[in-house]
């Protein structure tokens, strides 16, 4: 069989043969540079997707406590800015009380004493409170009873000045025979029960979040 005639045609300054053009488009990958391709996408797919997964239930714990940072500045704008109470008497404080590990409500002391929470607030699901820290003079004193129902934070009207009261059935309790400094307040995820970031509220009035 006579072989295929020979075409030269221009290319930029350069001659290329047509029918060895044609040949080479015809090759393809084998099935073992195939196989070699769709292992290494799917290592990588194995080693990302759990990172992936882990790095979104990080982000929602921080934004459980980022929650819970901008709702304390509320109750502590609250009081800065002298706004009443639902009756109309003026409030002498305004304070952000925990009911419980995943529920907290913001209350006005109003001078003719209807004391009504304004709004009760629920930390978003699977986060929940883990364990209070008290810091005071004497030191430091942890709480992981998870019986957290009276903690509160009490923001005064007029001075601006930040309080705390702890429960007597708390085992810090005793800690605050001394001024109480700042009240760590350390949250956490089911999904990641070894982890956890924290909200602090300082005595000067400062909050922040620490990771």
């Amino acid at each position: 069989m006579a072989a295929p005639p020979l075409t030269l045609v221009p290319w930029g300054f350069h001659l290329i043969n047509m029918a060895e053009c044609l040949t080479v488009r015809k090759k393809g990958f084998t099935l073992l540079e195939l196989m070699l391709v769709i292992g290494i996408i799917a290592g990588l797919v194995a080693l990302i997707l759990p990172k992936m997964n882990n790095f979104q239930k990080y982000q929602k714990l921080d934004d459980t406590a980022q929650q819970l940072q901008s709702h304390i500045r509320l109750a502590q704008n609250q009081a800065s800015s002298g706004v009443k109470c639902l009756s109309g008497a003026r409030a002498k404080n305004w304070s952000l009380v925990l009911e419980n590990t995943r529920s907290y409500k913001i209350v006005p002391q109003c001078t003719d004493g209807t004391d009504k929470p304004t709004t009760v607030y629920s930390l978003p699901a699977e986060t929940e409170i883990l364990t209070l820290e008290v810091v005071t003079a004497a030191g430091s004193c942890s709480d992981t009873s998870k019986v957290f129902a009276g903690y509160s934070l009490i923001f005064d009207n007029i001075t601006a000045d930040t309080n705390f009261n702890i429960p007597e059935v708390s085992p810090c309790f005793s800690y605050t025979a001394q001024p109480v400094k700042n009240l760590g307040v350390f949250l956490t995820l089911s999904a990641l029960p070894t982890e956890f970031t924290s909200v602090v509220v300082q005595k000067g009035g400062g909050i922040y979040v620490s990771n």
